[in-house]
Order: structure tokens, then C-alpha cells, then sequence
């Protein structure tokens, strides 16, 4: 039986702001960080704070009594895959969190086998929430959020790209083709979130894991725009979860068709 969508966003919200305080408040304090392999190279090591295990494990007890029965795939723990599964990443941007630079993300995706059907991201130092259940649009805040995308003269275009060196030099020199100043702020989920808010025009999304496109990918799609792989597409049941392999582009279809034919 297909779960209240409705009922279980509100019981999301009524978590995120007791797991917000605390994202706020460990941002100004010493942290302790670790390193962990990750990616698909010795560049793409990633950095790990207390904070970020603390808060999935908050997410992790909350959200499997939300939703009894699902399964639970994060950054920080050992993949339990079920038919549904909520996805999460409880600090994308941890590197920015780690060094007091307030641009970083709690993404949480539900996906019922290989599609999402419920997202949320809270970017804590604005004060910003961005939800979305399948069909129902996108919504900031709690309010409808009814974009009009105007063409624009300059494409304001973001990338992420793990990887060597050569990964990613080659997606900026092939995102240059497009635009004269692609731009990066070290969180694959806060990209997504402004490019489905209307303010960014399009993401190139190269060599992600699963908890960075989980929320996005259905922020993206009842927001309007293409989502379009150029990769193969999540298969929960076979993939290697805990890899960096899907790579992607957001953006509105002609643009999204454009830039993935470069990719």
C-alpha cells in the first residue's frame, strides 16, 4: 500500500528544526574531522565531522518510525534497501560546514524502488526549507512555489564533478561551452535546490552518489525541468550504493539536451 505522502511530510517537518538547531549550532563550534575514502580516486577523499554521523543517526531513528518497514540508505551507514527507501545525506557540503563557510545542505529523498516520491532539503543557514511530494509541485517554506523561467542572456550554470583531475577540468571546459563562468560552492544539494527554485539556470552533476541526487532529482522534475543521465540511471537493487557513479544534468529540456550531448 502506497504511504500518505502528506502525512509524512509533516511528520518530516516537525523533525527538521530540532535537527537545524543543531546543524546551527555545531556550525560555530570546533569540530573534530576525519577523512574517508570515497569517490573513485585518491583525490576524492572525503571529510567527515562528528556532526554529520550525529544527525544520521538522528534522521535514521526518526524517519524508519515515520515510515515502518522502509529501508534506509545513507552517506555515513551501511545501505538496508527495502521497497521504499529513504535516502539521505545529513550534511552535503561538509567540507563548507567544517571551515564556517555557510553554504551546505540536509538532503532527504524517499524513493519507492528507483523513483523518488518525496524530497526535502533544509539549508539551515538561510532559514530556507524546499520540498516536494510526486505530482504536487515544489514548495518553499511551505508555500507554492510557481515558477516563470525567462530566458537568460548570461546562463548561470553550476557543476560538481568527482573525480581526477582530468574529470574535472574536462567538465569545465565542456560547461564553458555554454557559459563563460560556471560556478561551484561545494554542494551538490544546494545546486540542485537553486537551479529548482528558478535562480540558477542549469547543474552538471558528474560522478555523484545516490544521498547527493536523491532529493534533487524530484525537486528538479515538479519544478519543470529535464533530468537527464548520462550515465546509467539508479537501480537500487543492484547498484553498489556506497559508489560515485551517476552523473547527470538539470536544467529546463532544450538546455538539458544541449549540455548532456556534450557530457
Amino acid at each position: 500500500m502506497q504511504p500518505d505522502l502528506k502525512s509524512i511530510h509533516n511528520q518530516v517537518s516537525a523533525v527538521m528544526p530540532g535537527v537545524n538547531r543543531l546543524l546551527i549550532k555545531k556550525f560555530s563550534l570546533p569540530k573534530k574531522v576525519s577523512y574517508k575514502a570515497g569517490g573513485i580516486d585518491h583525490l576524492s577523499t572525503s571529510v567527515v565531522t562528528e556532526t554529520d554521523k550525529e544527525v544520521e543517526k538522528i534522521l535514521k531513528t526518526k524517519l524508519l518510525k515515520i515510515l515502518p518497514g522502509s529501508g534506509f540508505i545513507g552517506e555515513e551507514t551501511v545501505p538496508d534497501a527495502k521497497e521504499y527507501n529513504w535516502i539521505i545525506d545529513p550534511i552535503d557540503g561538509t567540507l563548507n560546514f567544517a571551515n564556517q563557510v555557510p553554504v551546505f545542505a540536509c538532503s532527504i529523498g524517499l524513493w519507492h524502488k528507483n523513483q523518488p516520491v518525496y524530497a526535502y532539503v533544509s539549508l539551515p543557514m538561510s532559514g530556507e526549507t524546499i520540498h516536494a511530494i510526486s505530482g504536487q509541485g515544489i514548495w518553499l517554506n511551505g508555500r507554492r512555489v510557481k515558477l516563470i523561467r525567462k530566458p537568460s542572456q548570461k546562463l548561470f550554470i553550476t557543476y560538481s564533478a568527482v573525480g581526477d583531475k582530468k574529470t574535472v577540468a574536462d567538465t569545465i571546459i565542456k560547461v564553458l561551452e555554454f557559459s563563460s563562468g560556471p560556478r561551484t560552492y561545494g554542494s551538490c544539494v544546494f545546486h540542485g535546490a537553486q537551479i529548482a527554485l528558478g535562480r540558477i539556470d542549469a547543474g552538471v552533476f558528474i560522478n555523484q552518489a545516490l544521498w547527493d541526487i536523491a532529493a534533487i532529482v524530484l525537486l528538479a522534475r515538479e519544478a519543470g525541468l529535464a533530468v537527464k543521465y548520462v550515465s546509467k540511471q539508479p537501480n537500487i537493487s543492484q547498484d553498489d550504493l556506497k559508489n560515485y557513479q551517476y552523473s547527470l544534468v538539470i536544467a529546463p529540456e532544450k538546455l538539458a539536451d544541449n549540455l548532456a550531448a556534450k557530457l
